[in-house]
């Protein structure tokens, strides 16, 4: 990485210094790591189709201080728990149930003591103060949807570093919505992690909902383990960004624990939007299902990397995987790669990955029966896309996921003309 760069980032670090929490000792040693490895390149296998370039050369402020950011628009009247990290702020808007805690990042600072190898993530590790970390205590229900709302505002030419941490006890279950979002078009970078530990037999039902601002840097990675007889269901939108990465890595680490992966992705303009996906069976008798669908428009162009990995011990595995992509323009571009390594020989396992392009037969037959062409198009994109949005499980949730989709597409439809 350029020197000069280089420089930067070790004097925003020295400047940040006073106010970092936790040890700084560990957070030298990632700056460290950084500056020795540099923005990942297109050299590299993981990042062969997504360009970094710029963003290597661009010299942001870090962390600034918080400045308010008002109220954000969304989805206020969505019955929830909100708790939102406003310019990296926290604030939490109501009284926490019995067995739910809701704490400060900087509060719990054992879980800045990671140890980062990946050159992003070492970036995180170095500068992170923003963040929140949610615990579920033992055999507790948490019945009102949590939504967690990380929004950026005034924010050009800013890097913000969050970091979330979800832990379920014994038997713990709750639903999360994970939105981040962006009130201007500025150019700013986001570089976030979600680290989710699942004790035994927990139940988390998380959706992460991308809508940051279209000219943002947006790079995501979750973490989840996963103990005996635990269930996840994630379900991942990108919607935003000029260009995002998110980084799902699965470890199902005891017998009987299963993860349901959802992901839709929706690039259009001249958007990018990579997801690279790593599902562990480290255990027997797991199971984990997993599917994708881009729809691409105008210039867009979407990466899908989907790796399954079957550990020699982690026999009885029973796992599927599925992306498939239209492309809605000519000059949209998709990259799928499904990948599979088993090490076991008592296992079921399958996956596949399709392009294509909407149904001409079944666009006659729409318009055939007096519905426009853009209708008939936008029904068929929903029908397409709600494959994917099934998996929420709150209804008006999935109505506004396929509402945003509607709204981006020709023809000036409204939701309610598509999805009535």
């Amino acid at each position: 990485m350029d020197q000069a760069i280089i420089a930067h980032y070790q004097a925003e670090f020295e400047r940040l210094r006073p106010a970092l929490p936790g040890d700084v000792a560990v957070r030298e040693k990632a700056l460290a790591r950084f500056a020795a490895q540099g923005f990942p390149t297109r050299h590299e296998e993981a990042w062969k189709y997504t360009d970094l370039r710029e963003l290597a050369k661009a010299t942001p402020t870090v962390d600034p201080v918080p400045a308010d950011a008002g109220l954000p628009a969304g989805i206020l009247d969505w019955p929830s728990l909100r708790i939102g990290l406003f310019n990296g702020e926290l604030t939490v808007d109501s009284d926490l149930p019995e067995g739910l805690s809701i704490k400060a990042l900087a509060d719990v600072q054992a879980v800045l003591s990671t140890d980062e190898t990946e050159p992003l993530r070492a970036l995180n590790a170095a500068f992170v103060q923003h963040g929140v970390v949610i615990d579920v205590a033992d055999e507790a229900q948490i019945d009102v949807p949590l939504h967690l709302r990380c929004h950026q505002t005034g924010a050009d030419g800013v890097l913000r570093n969050v970091r979330i941490v979800i832990r379920l006890g014994r038997n713990a279950r709750c639903m999360l919505l994970e939105q981040y979002s962006a009130s201007d078009d500025a150019t700013h970078f986001l570089n976030a992690i979600t680290d989710v530990q699942l004790a035994e037999g927990a139940y988390l039902h998380r959706v992460l909902l991308q809508q940051d601002a279209s000219a943002a840097w947006h790079v995501h990675a979750t973490r989840l383990q996963q103990s005996a007889s635990s269930q996840s269901h994630l379900v991942n939108i990108d919607l935003g960004a000029r260009l995002s990465r998110h980084d799902t890595e699965v470890s199902l680490n005891e017998a009987g624990a299963e993860v349901h992966l959802h992901g839709l992705y929706f690039p259009d303009g001249e958007r990018h939007i990579d997801n690279h996906t790593v599902i562990d069976h480290r255990a027997p008798g797991c199971v984990s299902r997993e599917t994708y669908h881009g729809l691409l428009n105008d210039r867009g162009r979407g990466v899908f990397n989907g790796r399954i990995v079957v550990h020699r011990d982690a026999q009885k595995t029973d796992s599927e995987q599925s992306s498939r992509a239209i492309l809605l323009s000519r000059h949209a571009e998709v990259d799928a790669k499904p990948e599979l390594e088993i090490y076991a020989d008592d296992v079921k396992c399958a996956h596949g990955a399709t392009v294509g392009q909407l149904d001409d037969k079944a666009l006659f037959y729409l318009m055939s029966r007096g519905i426009s062409r853009d209708t008939a198009r936008a029904l068929l994109v929903c029908s397409f896309a709600g494959e994917i949005t099934a998996a929420i499980q709150d209804e008006k949730l999935r109505r506004h996921v396929l509402s945003e989709i509607v709204q981006r597409l020709p023809g000036g439809l409204s939701a309610d003309e598509v999805l009535a």
